[in-house]
C-alpha cells in the first residue's frame, strides 16, 4: 500500500466532511488510539450540532498526535455549517492551513 500523501488535512464536518452511518459507521471508529495526521490539523465543530456532540471535537483534537492541532467551536455552527460566517470561518482555516503546512515542511526540511 503506497504512503499516505503528507498535506495539510482539514475535518471541516457538514458540507466537507465524510459521515457514515450504521454499520458502515462502525468500521471507520479511530478513537480507540492515537491518530496519526502528520500534517497539521484543523477541526472546526458547530455547538448546535444535533448529530455530532462538539464534545466529539475536543476528544478528536486529543487522540490527534500531529502538530499543531487547531479546534474551532462554532457556538451557533450547525452540522452542516452553511452560514455565511461558518462558510467564512471554513476559508479562513484552509487559508491557515497553507502557511502552517508550509512552516512544517521547512522545519522538516522539506
Amino acid at each position: 500500500m503506497a504512503a499516505a500523501p503528507r498535506w495539510p488535512r482539514a475535518v471541516l464536518g457538514g458540507t466537507c466532511g465524510v459521515s457514515f452511518a450504521g454499520e458502515e459507521g462502525r468500521r471507520h471508529l479511530l478513537l480507540g488510539d492515537a491518530i496519526r495526521a502528520d500534517a497539521p490539523v484543523h477541526i472546526l465543530q458547530g455547538m448546535q450540532d444535533k448529530y455530532v456532540p462538539w464534545t466529539h471535537a475536543m476528544v478528536l483534537a486529543e487522540k490527534i498526535a500531529s502538530d499543531p492541532v487547531s479546534l474551532t467551536l462554532i457556538k451557533y455552527g450547525d452540522h452542516r455549517l452553511a452560514r455565511d460566517e461558518d462558510l467564512a470561518r471554513l476559508i479562513a482555516a484552509i487559508d491557515g492551513m497553507g502557511w502552517r503546512c508550509a512552516l512544517t515542511m521547512e522545519q522538516e526540511g522539506r
